[in-house]
């Protein structure tokens, strides 16, 4: 191969999908000569190219570039588009991936790799190339191989939000609705799926929405004086209901627009009950057994936990199908997302009469049925712990930038993980593991941890020390 850097002035793309229309886009946008190729293409149709990029559907890809190898120059350099590159390079010495990451159409990263052990003369190319095109592109990087790694952890993410869908578990509608709102992604695992190219889920059936008749809901209390609880507490109050706290340490909350007790006698008129207290089974059924002995027949008893099963909460009670899980996402007042979670055993007047209240607060509710980690945190935590399971010889930053991109998120992986903690992310994982038997906690996870790298809480940040331990 010739040592000397090119830009490859005339490039050919094969496809005329999402993945090969941006390219055409992105490589006319930096001056260069495209052409567009059928699948019918000939040799003296790719004479000229210096580099020929195939971005058809997966099952294709490979007689494709075989295809090309027969009809291209042996100068010309193929490449693929595909995601994961499930592929026998034709030429390895001259051979690129050349990778979005996340759908086309929307990622604003695109990576070109080389093959392991490529000549230095094609790394020089793609690095050449790579330069060129985010001089008017989106940003283009090479080398890192990163692209891979990240669309592999979004497709997971996505095949566990399909299998949610085509159980019944969750509405498509509502688990794009939680993930937006909830994780903060540009638009939800199923539509992010669409974009992709994903074949369409068929849904089974969910309770409906408007099954039942909502019960009135005009004075509301909240069992516990955390953060959460008050939080919660000044959402209904805003909202315009008779708000009341009743807790062991009540009487410190006094002034926060809402009365407070330390009796739960004084929940005997209380129309909807919300347990707040410490995220721990044992205390919540031993505090939902007070609230189910002074309250009404008729009234709403809603749990807020965000990990523990609604069931096992309910059955403390003698009415289990007054129960329903409100899962406020934290900071209340701010969060616009409720996770609704229904048991077995939840009426469906209760269910009616939790989405009427969050709609009343101004909440979005999603329904889900009672499973660990219910949507958010179900398909969140796992892929930030893939993202650490995946980091082998990557570079920390660039896989999170990468895995950002292709999920749409607002932040990476490994700043999630700063913001949230280490150590509660691998209490969740360790839960989800537990319960689903999906992926154990990375072991990266459990030495960050051991490590007191537990993110903002305590100023030791995942990206820095895993930057640091890769030097």
């Amino acid at each position: 191969m010739h040592t000397e850097v090119s830009p490859f002035p005339e490039v050919g793309v094969v496809g005329a999908g999402p993945a090969g229309r941006r390219l055409v886009d992105l490589l006319a946008a930096s001056g260069r000569r495209v052409v567009v190729l059928g699948r019918g293409f000939t040799a003296r149709d790719v004479a000229r190219c210096g580099l020929v990029i195939a971005a058809v559907p997966g099952a294709a890809e490979q007689s494709v570039l075989d295809e090309l190898d027969r009809l291209c120059c042996e100068t010309t350099v193929l490449a693929t588009t595909a995601v994961p590159a499930g592929v026998s390079p034709p030429r390895p010495d001259r051979f690129l991936a050349v990778q979005f990451c996340g759908p086309a159409a929307r990622t604003t990263v695109l990576e070109i790799n080389t093959p392991a052990g490529a000549p230095p003369a094609l790394t020089a190319v793609a690095d050449a190339f790579a330069a060129d095109l985010s001089r008017t592109g989106p940003r283009v990087r090479s080398g890192t191989r990163c692209a891979e790694a990240a669309n592999a952890v979004v497709l997971a993410m996505l095949r566990d939000a399909a299998g949610m869908v085509a159980e019944g578990y969750v509405t498509a509608e509502d688990l794009d609705a939680a993930m937006r709102a909830g994780a903060g992604m540009a638009v939800g695992p199923m539509g992010l799926a669409s974009e992709w190219g994903l074949p369409p889920v068929a849904a089974a059936d969910v309770v409906p929405r408007a099954s039942g008749t909502p019960r009135t809901v005009r004075k509301i209390a909240v069992a516990g004086t955390g953060t959460m609880a008050q939080g919660i507490a000044r959402v209904f109050a805003s909202a315009g209901f008779d708000t009341l706290v009743v807790g062991r340490s009540a009487d410190r909350l006094a002034g926060d627009g809402f009365a407070v007790s330390t009796d739960y006698a004084a929940l005997a008129d209380r129309d909807l009950v919300v347990e707040a207290v410490a995220e721990d089974l044992a205390v919540k059924r031993e505090v939902m057994a007070l609230i189910d002995l002074e309250c009404r027949p008729g009234a709403v008893l809603a749990t807020t936990t965000s990990s523990l099963p609604v069931v096992e909460i309910a059955l403390a009670t003698s009415r289990p199908h007054d129960v329903v899980g409100l899962h406020f996402f934290n900071p209340a007042p701010v969060m616009e997302l409720v996770e609704v979670v229904r048991t077995g055993h939840t009426g469906a007047d209760v269910l009616a009469t939790a989405l009427r209240v969050c709609a009343d607060l101004g909440k979005l509710p999603v329904v889900c049925g009672d499973r660990a980690g219910f949507v958010v945190n179900r398909l969140l935590f796992p892929c930030l712990n893939a993202t650490l399971a995946s980091l082998d010889g990557l570079d920390p930053g660039a896989l999170d930038a990468a895995v950002r991109a292709a999920l749409g998120l607002p932040l990476g992986p490994l700043r999630l993980l700063d913001v949230v903690g280490t150590d509660i992310a691998l209490e969740i994982q360790r839960s989800l593991w537990r319960a689903t038997r999906g992926s154990a906690p990375a072991s990266v996870l459990e030495r960050l941890v051991a490590d007191g790298v537990l993110g903002s809480k305590n100023g030791r940040t995942v990206r820095k020390a895993l930057t640091g331990a890769r030097a």
